[in-house]
């Protein structure tokens, strides 16, 4: 079915759906999430050939330019039934759109680390799509896309999350946070999730995944993290693996903790080889036996709120502990990098926000082509 074909369906269902006690109406939600975006890349005599380089993972052009983004700008439909005894079925099918180009796809492509990561600007995409049942003594099951416990926890510590200046896109956070498919991408298709019920603040998400490909068939990635949340305090730890053989997982530490307005946040990743098979693409995800690790990348971060107004820094590191080429041949011994960024927020209310900021990410080394692209952004963001 045409996915509008599908939404316009959604609609008219939440329209004449009975409010019964039983069944809940269907809820039509989403977010619009527009920012202009300025950036401006120095690069290189060495290596630097064509107008874009790969640098951990995301594609870096040449030049500068000013270019108006869509920061993974959604809408969807959900909605749940109450079965009796506590237990509920529970649904959610969600799009991701780009208003920028609306009537049309394009094949423009921002800076490399601006908006959605330099990707093509499709009208349509599909993100979490899942039926599942919930009860408040056995926790939560979901079947279909839905987020990775490893993508969920990165989110936790990400006060710029859906933005263009988010951590995922900058280095602070590996590209394990983001993407789709089958072979440890932060959405994962065809998947089964759990949410265990949080005893004393603790909770423990699990992710299997059944791959479609025969050739990796008994190779399904999983994920699971165990989350403890009480108060002032968050913290995590999350293993993840794509399960495909040689260096094949990734695992990470993180948390927040909150006071009076401020708050501090981090997260440690350590690679065994998933985030270094990252950097290829999606079709790095499935190489067996690769020899490659050690992309290990961090940050720390600080908030401070003001009112209605908040302002947050944040500074992080991705390095080898040795030097060492991936599975698409990239010499990623070089993708060593720094980044940072001042930025600041304003709520106008619950659903509607402000944002502005800038950041830089660095080469440690000049060999790859790349020296450094600097981001400045301003944006708004509204839900409904």
């Amino acid at each position: 079915m045409n996915k509008k074909l599908l939404l316009a369906v959604s609609v008219a269902a939440a329209a004449a759906a009975p409010l019964g006690a039983a069944h809940a109406a269907t809820v039509v939600y989403g977010k619009i999430n527009l920012s202009a975006d300025a950036w401006d890349t120095q690069t290189s005599s060495q290596n630097f050939s064509g107008s874009k380089v790969k640098f951990r993972g995301a594609t870096v052009n040449r030049g500068h330019n000013i270019d108006l983004d869509s920061n993974q700008t959604a809408v969807g439909v959900k909605g749940s039934e109450a079965l009796g005894g506590g237990l509920k079925a529970i649904y959610q099918l969600e799009w991701q759109l780009d208003p920028t180009v609306a009537g049309g796809g394009s094949s423009a492509t921002a800076g490399g680390y601006i908006g959605n990561g330099g990707g093509s600007k499709d009208v349509w995409k599909g993100r979490d799509m899942w039926l599942g049942l919930q009860s408040p003594g056995m926790g939560t099951i979901r079947f279909g896309t839905v987020t990775t416990s490893y993508k969920q926890t990165g989110k936790m510590v990400d006060p710029l999350w859906r933005t263009s200046l988010q951590a995922r896109n900058l280095g602070l956070e590996s590209p394990l946070q983001k993407g789709a498919g089958e072979d440890g991408q932060g959405r994962a298709n065809r998947t089964i999730r759990y949410d265990s019920p949080s005893i004393m603040g603790a909770k423990v998400i699990g992710t299997y995944t059944m791959h479609s490909n025969t050739v990796n068939s008994g190779q399904n990635p999983y994920s699971v993290a165990l989350v403890y949340h009480q108060g002032p305090i968050l913290g995590f730890a999350s293993y993840i693996t794509n399960n495909h053989g040689g260096n094949d997982s990734a695992w990470k530490i993180g948390g927040k903790f909150s006071y009076a307005g401020a708050a501090l946040f981090g997260q440690f990743e350590k690679d065994n080889g998933l985030i270094t098979r990252s950097f290829g693409g999606t079709n790095g995800y499935t190489q067996v036996n690769a020899n490659a690790g050690g992309a290990n990348t961090w940050f720390l971060g600080g908030s401070y709120k003001m009112g209605r107004a908040m302002l947050i820094a944040e500074y992080g590191q991705g390095g080898l502990s040795h030097s060492t080429t991936n599975v698409k041949g990239v010499a990623v011994g070089m993708n060593d990098q720094t980044a940072y960024l001042v930025a600041g927020k304003y709520a106008f209310s619950r659903r509607t926000y402000v944002y502005g900021g800038w950041a830089r990410v660095a080469a440690n080394t000049e060999a790859i082509g790349f020296k450094h692209q600097d981001v400045l952004t301003i944006g708004m963001s509204h839900s409904f």
